[in-house]
């Protein structure tokens, strides 16, 4: 997953140069953001009903090169079209990443393993950020952005070519473990599941509005609102990707445990909500700590959503429905990265960076009513038992 989230770091890090260099305004250097997320949202569906039918290994193929894709297109663009063409790569490869990755795990890892393994292969989305944050700006201070974003292109072709070397031995089916998941666990109560899904929905694409909109905002607003230097400005991406790496470590732990789902995304929704109030605060008072408390918070809350959401996928719906389970909610949560920069930079043209902090806390908000209103166990137990008695109605009449 590291690989497909290099292009969307590598440009958010190196925004304000890149801006600056092609001389895009804050709301057109979005647009790449918007087509990228775009792009993964509306093939998000396609992808998922391929990744069911298609091997895991041509998954991760396809989803490195169009990677390379991306990254190639914008170190070759001279003006926003260009960079608008890469980010439709770019979008592609997110989509397939989280299908196909969700795929595997499922066919691949027992179920008593897969919340731990769910958890590391989401860590390499902040794997990624990381490396952009440290590796692409310290390139492209000697030899500008195109070269530090070549590093990204190594990169992938690197990981690329360690996967096709080590096919044999990773991607081994266990024998048996998808019918005998199919027959004995998976819950059918289809109105409950139709109620979870849709609150999974809509908790994705709120908190995905709010972490994208600050991944891609918070550099700007370092450099032009709170005078930081380039250098200084692009660590809060470094930030972000650290500590949201440790708590999926963190969460590792606990994730292969029975756990209150509801409790949980109300959780993340609070530290969201503290994080963003952080944010709101540094542009009130101009104390550069919140600046850093807030992008904390936003990054290690923010980096379980994706876990928690795709562990819903893999605990309520069987491996044959996974892929396209895991391209409803990618759908919900590329939807949200492409509308939130897009928001962040007009309320931030028309208002300034207080009013769209206050914008992303209202989100954050809405993201915490939805999880109050996720279906419990008792109402699907509920329902259980009132569809069985449905049955028994129709077949005695």
């Amino acid at each position: 997953m590291g690989v497909s989230g290099l292009l969307t770091a590598g440009v958010s890090v190196l925004g304000p140069v890149l801006r600056e260099d092609l001389m895009l305004s804050r709301v057109e250097l979005s647009l790449f953001a918007l087509v990228v997320f775009v792009t993964a949202s509306i093939t998000s569906l396609p992808w998922g009903w391929l990744s069911d039918r298609l091997s895991v290994l041509r998954g991760i193929a396809l989803t490195c090169g169009f990677a390379i894709l991306g990254l190639l297109g914008v170190i070759a663009s001279s003006s926003l079209p260009g960079l608008l063409v890469a980010a439709v790569a770019g979008g592609c490869s997110l989509a397939l990443s989280t299908t196909v990755s969700s795929k595997a795990v499922g066919q691949f890892v027992a179920p008593q393993r897969r919340g731990r393994v769910l958890s590391t292969k989401q860590m390499g989305i902040q794997g990624a950020q990381i490396i952009a944050g440290f590796v692409f700006p310290a390139i492209a201070a000697v030899f500008g952005w195109r070269l530090g974003l070549t590093a990204g292109v190594l990169l992938a072709a690197v990981s690329l070519l360690l996967i096709l070397a080590t096919r044999r031995r990773a991607f081994t089916p266990m024998e048996g473990l998808a019918e005998r998941q199919d027959v004995a666990k998976y819950p059918s109560e289809a109105t409950w599941k139709t109620a979870l899904l849709g609150v999974v929905m809509v908790y994705a694409f709120v908190t995905a509005i709010c972490f994208q909109s600050n991944l891609f905002g918070l550099p700007l607003a370092g450099y032009e609102e709170l005078g930081f230097d380039i250098a200084t400005a692009s660590q809060v991406v470094v930030v972000i990707g650290f500590v949201g790496f440790l708590a999926r470590l963190a969460w590792s732990r606990f994730a292969d445990r029975p756990l209150n789902i509801r409790l949980i995304m109300i959780v993340m929704g609070v530290g969201l909500f503290l994080g963003q109030s952080f944010l709101v605060a540094v542009h009130i008072s101009g104390v550069a700590w919140f600046f850093w408390l807030g992008a904390a918070g936003i990054g290690a809350f923010y980096a379980l959503v994706p876990v928690v959401l795709s562990g819903v996928a893999l605990q309520y719906f069987p491996p044959s429905q996974i892929g396209m389970v895991s391209g409803i909610i990618s759908l919900s949560i590329f939807g949200g990265f492409a509308l939130g920069p897009v928001i962040y930079g007009a309320i931030v043209d028309s208002g300034g960076y207080l009013s769209s902090a206050w914008a992303l806390l209202a989100v954050v908000i809405i993201s915490l009513l939805a999880a109050l209103l996720l279906p419990t166990r008792k109402a699907r137990m509920k329902q259980g038992a009132l569809e069985k008695t449905s049955n028994l109605v129709r077949k005695e009449v």
